[in-house]
C-alpha cells in the first residue's frame, strides 16, 4: 500500500431539535456565500449499460467515484464544495460493520496533496454535512490522499498512467474472466486496452467495477520524479484517533 496523508474527523451527535433548526439554516447560507455553491442540487438519470447515471449540477458524474445510492448523494453535497475548493474528488466511500466511516479521496486539481489540504477538506466538508445532515447514524469522516498505489476511477486517471502496471475488475465476465492484471494501454474513446501476460484486451470504462494502480519500481520512480500522471505527496501519514463519543 502506498503511503498517503491522511486526517480523520469526526462529526458529532447528528440528532437536531428545534432550538437546532436556525442555526443550521443560518450556516446554509454562509457555506452558499463562501463557497459560491448550492447544498442541494437537482438530480437526474439516465438509462446506460451500468445502471443509472447521475448528473451533480451541469457535470455528468460517469465514473467510480461514488458507486452505492448513499455513496452518491453525499457526492451530491460534497463533490461541487470540493471542486470550488480546488480539489478533484479521487473517491468517495461510505460504509464499515460497526463503526461507519465516510472516506474521501482527494487532490488538488494542480496534482499533489498534504495534510493541510486534507485539514481544510476536512472542515469544509464537515460544516456542510451538519447543515445538509444526510447520515443520522454516528460516523468518522475520513479525507486522505490517493496514494501511490491509487484508486483508477476515471477515464482520466488511465490516461494519466499509461504504461504503468493495474489490476482491474469487470461487473460481469469479458472473455470468461472478471480480473486482469496488465500494463495500461491506449484509450479510445471509453474503452481502455490492457496488456496482459495472456495478450492485448480492451475494456469499456463502462464495464469496470473497480481498478487501481499496482505498486512497482517504475511507478515509485515516476511518484518521486513527477514525469508520469499527478504529482503526488510526499509519504505522509497523520492519522488522528476519532473524536467525540459515536451515537
Amino acid at each position: 500500500m502506498g503511503a498517503r496523508s491522511m486526517l480523520l474527523a469526526t462529526p458529532g451527535n447528528r440528532r437536531i431539535d428545534c432550538c437546532c433548526l436556525f442555526f443550521r439554516k443560518r450556516l446554509v447560507g454562509v457555506i452558499q456565500r463562501r463557497f459560491g455553491v448550492q447544498t442541494r442540487y437537482p438530480t437526474e438519470k439516465q438509462s446506460t449499460g451500468r445502471g443509472p447515471v447521475y448528473f451533480c449540477g451541469n457535470q455528468l458524474m460517469r465514473d467510480l467515484v461514488a458507486i452505492s445510492s448513499i455513496d452518491r448523494k453525499l457526492l451530491r453535497i460534497i463533490g461541487p464544495i470540493i471542486r470550488q475548493m480546488g480539489y478533484d474528488l479521487v473517491r468517495l466511500r461510505y460504509g464499515g460493520s460497526k463503526t461507519r466511516t465516510l472516506q474521501i479521496m482527494a487532490e488538488r486539481q494542480g496534482g499533489g496533496m498534504e495534510v493541510t489540504d486534507c485539514a481544510e477538506i476536512s472542515r469544509a466538508v464537515s460544516s456542510a454535512l451538519d447543515v445538509e445532515d444526510p447520515v443520522r447514524e454516528g460516523y468518522t469522516l475520513e479525507v486522505s490522499s490517493p496514494g501511490i498505489d491509487r484508486p483508477l476511477t476515471r477515464l482520466a486517471d488511465f490516461e494519466a498512467w499509461n504504461g504503468h502496471l493495474a489490476r482491474i475488475e469487470t461487473e460481469l465476465p469479458v472473455d470468461g474472466r472478471r480480473r486482469f492484471r496488465g500494463q495500461i494501454g491506449q484509450v479510445s474513446g471509453e474503452h481502455i486496452r490492457i496488456v496482459t501476460p495472456e495478450g492485448e484486451v480492451e475494456l469499456a470504462f463502462d464495464s469496470l467495477a473497480s481498478a487501481r494502480l499496482v505498486m512497482t519500481d517504475q511507478l515509485l520512480e515516476a511518484a518521486r520524479s513527477g514525469d508520469n500522471g499527478p504529482e503526488m505527496a510526499e509519504p505522509t501519514d497523520n492519522t488522528s484517533p476519532p473524536k467525540g463519543k459515536q451515537p
